[in-house]
């Protein structure tokens, strides 16, 4: 047949062929652990954000105008960076 097949039609013959070629399985598991990784990366993008505002915090309060007089600062009263 020669014709024109929706978006969504051929979702579902990429489907059907991946389950009879039993691949299936394998995408599913790439886009559970693709799934997971977004999720990863949004809550160390929010745990670096809420750093970052920690640290604005600090220097504004030290009156200090960037991250390196923080972290000279730091460095002088020995905190030990990882």
């Amino acid at each position: 047949m020669i014709g024109k097949l929706e978006q969504s039609e051929i979702r579902e013959i990429d489907a059907a062929i991946a389950r009879q070629l039993d691949l299936f399985q394998y995408y599913h598991t790439l886009k559970d652990q693709s799934e997971h990784d977004k999720k990863y990366i949004q809550q160390l993008k929010k745990e670096r954000n809420e750093l970052q505002d920690i640290l604005s915090r600090i220097a504004s309060s030290a009156r200090k105008e960037n991250m390196e007089d923080i972290m000279l600062e730091l460095k002088n009263n020995h905190y030990k960076f990882p």
